[in-house]
């Protein structure tokens, strides 16, 4: 590590709501200045997008701040790993402060002192084991996931952990995007997972609190969210029994 990283209080300004966001996050502008930074790095911006919270505040304004900044490649052949080194070089070269968190061929974890040196912010460098379409977002300058991939991976994210901003993630998704959310629940249902996913949402609930979460949410982010979420439920519980009621594979098929 070069450097020591140091937090401090530093207020984000507006959240996506429209009311004081008083937690120690960086801002969309510092999001979107990183995330350039790092996808300008060779191996990152020939096989990585952005994904994650990062994805939701750079692309839907109204949506929640999110405290790092996720990549991700679907090549099996590319090193997540020499990828973060690409970044460490840079810093060491520019003499920005860094701390590795995580080293691994297919995940990394390294947190940046760019744009901000005393508080620094995290980068994920991961992958996604299946095919993924990978857009540029002129606005933002660089690669992203495709809304449809995005969608999916929220909905993975939901089954495997409890986490309140991976529902409200969700719902923002919903709302923006209903026909690639959609679409990606059908994948969902295709693999019979609609039912665990619908009782996934409501662990998120009992989670009031904030303590062992990624981050807290505001009052205004959860209150919108536990406006929201009835309507989104409605959609998927319509696909919950669909897959319930799945006819045969093949029904004409004498038995």
């Amino acid at each position: 590590m070069t450097g020591r990283m140091k937090g401090i209080p530093r207020t984000a300004g507006k959240a996506g709501n429209g009311m004081r966001d008083d937690r120690n996050l960086p801002s969309r502008a510092d999001i979107r200045k990183l995330a350039v930074w790092v996808m300008r790095h060779p191996i990152l911006r020939d096989h990585y997008a952005i994904g994650g919270g990062a994805w939701l505040t750079l692309r839907l304004p109204r949506s929640r701040l999110s405290v790092d900044v996720d990549t991700f490649s679907s090549n099996e052949n590319v090193s997540s790993y020499r990828a973060m080194m690409e970044i460490v070089q840079t810093c060491q070269k520019n003499r920005f402060p860094y701390r590795i968190i995580r080293r691994g061929e297919h995940f990394c974890q390294i947190v940046v002192g760019y744009p901000l040196p005393e508080r620094g912010i995290k980068v994920d460098i991961g992958k996604i084991w299946r095919p993924v379409k990978l857009e540029t977002d002129r606005r933002i300058g660089c690669k992203v996931l495709s809304a449809g991939d995005m969608a999916a991976e929220k909905l993975k994210c939901v089954v495997d952990r409890i986490e309140p901003t991976d529902v409200y993630d969700l719902c923002r998704l919903h709302e923006t995007y209903p026909a690639e959310f959609r679409k990606a629940l059908d994948s969902l249902r295709a693999q019979g997972e609609t039912g665990e996913l619908l009782v996934r949402i409501q662990r998120c609930f009992e989670v009031t609190d904030g303590v062992g979460t990624k981050e807290r949410l505001t009052a205004a982010e959860r209150l919108w969210m536990e406006s929201y979420v009835p309507k989104m439920v409605k959609d998927i519980s319509v696909r919950a029994r669909k897959e319930t009621q799945a006819p045969p594979d093949n029904p004409d098929m004498p038995y």
